[in-house]
């Protein structure tokens, strides 16, 4: 539908063409009746049994030259409708539109959850992977620690067995302390 054109209300259409019915109706109704002196109008027996039988039977049980009249008013009410039948067809083509774009936009949230899925693998992978080295690490400053601890336990016999031995014997004890110190120092 055009946003820029304003058309009549369906409605107000249906009803003017309903009133041309009735009116139309009406005429037919007087043309056939006869008129007195007080105005009253008397509908001739024919017509009154006819329009009587017609009334109580269905459009579908009258016969074809009865169901004239009643596809000609059909008519003038279907005049209204073509704009309004390409409208319809132009929003059925709309919607059709939206659709083919929701299916694709359905692929779309597919392929992106199936990503977001291989990425949260991909991050639980790294998460284990900084675990386990994490674990290592700790392992190995628990190594080192427990080695500087001996170190130091080392040094502090030396200083104090110094004093009792000679001379050359204590230089290479703390010459292989000094390698295990240098060691240590270089693991970290």
């Amino acid at each position: 539908m055009s946003d820029t054109v304003k058309r009549p209300d369906l409605r107000e259409l249906f009803a003017e063409e309903a009133h041309k019915a009735w009116s139309g109706w009406m005429e037919y109704l007087f043309s056939k009746s006869e008129a007195n002196d007080p105005g009253e109008v008397i509908i001739p027996a024919w017509a009154a049994e006819r329009w009587r039988r017609q009334a109580v039977t269905p459009y579908s049980e009258l016969p074809e030259d009865e169901k004239k009249s009643d596809r000609e008013e059909a008519d003038r009410y279907l005049q209204h409708l073509p704009d309004y039948d390409r409208d319809i067809k132009a929003l059925e083509a709309r919607c059709a539109n939206f659709e083919a774009e929701q299916a694709e936009d359905a692929g779309r949230i597919e392929q992106l959850r199936k990503r977001n899925a291989e990425l949260f693998n991909h991050r639980a992978e790294q998460v284990k992977t900084i675990a386990a080295l994490t674990e290592a690490v700790n392992g190995g400053v628990e190594k080192v620690t427990e080695q500087a601890k001996t170190i130091a336990r080392l040094q502090g016999i030396i200083e104090t067995l110094q004093g009792c031995i000679p001379d050359g014997v204590g230089q290479e004890v703390i010459d292989h302390i000094a390698a295990l110190k240098e060691a240590r120092d270089h693991d970290r």
